[in-house]
């Protein structure tokens, strides 16, 4: 999230085998160079050149590497990647899943880019970036918490408030899993209050959402994470 908001707003993406993640920086850095320091990134964008990082995610649970290959706008990636994705195209959203072991669906958070609201002396807010869930993923989660609901069956109702329990902290999806839970347990109450002469409590303990803050000067530790893999590259 915070390369897109530093305007790496290109990318592709895929997954590979945790063998073969170590030969894939070194050839997305001979071919990309994404390991360039700042003051080769400085000297390319006066020259017009992008510049271009990598990220990746070990998905433990499923043990397989993710990765996204994020660039500026500039000349150089065009030419070797034309089926690139464009993360401000609301249709080429970058999209990321939960592990399979939790709640698994294709592409369950998107990254958005929204406006803040207008402050008190009329001013435009900044623009920012945050994940929320993807429509498909909300209607699917709201459609099997209620079939759970609806059949009293309480033990898969734990399981997938849980999942509510999980999301991301980011300040979108997490108004998004509180308002999902709330749903639930007014759906609980409406469907149960009907069908005995008491209501029946809602059989869950409260859930929390945690909140993900901004990681203080991420700039000097993707450096220092970069140049820790350079070497290692290196074999120094």
């Amino acid at each position: 999230m915070m390369l897109v908001s530093a305007n790496y707003v290109r990318y592709v993406h895929g997954s590979i085998s945790v063998d073969e993640a170590h030969r894939l920086c070194k050839k997305f850095n001979a071919e990309y160079r994404i390991f360039r320091d700042k003051n080769c990134i400085y000297r390319d964008k006066k020259l017009g050149v992008c510049s271009t990082k990598m990220v990746m995610y070990y998905d433990r649970h499923d043990d397989v590497v993710h990765w996204w290959l994020l660039s500026t706008r500039g000349k150089g990636f065009d030419f070797i990647y034309p089926k690139i994705r464009n993360a401000t195209d609301r249709h080429q959203r970058l999209r990321i899943s939960a592990p399979k072991k939790y709640f698994h669906s294709p592409g369950q958070y998107e990254l958005v880019r929204i406006s803040r609201a207008k402050t008190d002396l009329g001013m435009e807010g900044k623009t920012r970036w945050s994940w929320r869930f993807t429509q498909e993923y909300k209607e699917r989660l709201v459609n099997e918490i209620e079939h759970s609901i609806s059949r009293r069956n309480v033990k898969r109702l734990a399981w997938q408030i849980d999942s509510l329990r999980r999301t991301p902290g980011f300040s979108i999806a997490r108004r998004e899993g509180f308002e999902l839970y709330h749903r639930a347990k007014k759906k609980w109450n409406s469907t149960h209050s009907r069908d005995s002469s008491r209501p029946v409590e809602w059989p869950l303990e409260d859930i929390y959402i945690g909140w993900i803050g901004r990681v203080p000067n991420y700039q000097k530790y993707l450096y220092t994470h970069t140049y820790f893999i350079n070497q290692t590259n290196r074999g120094g």
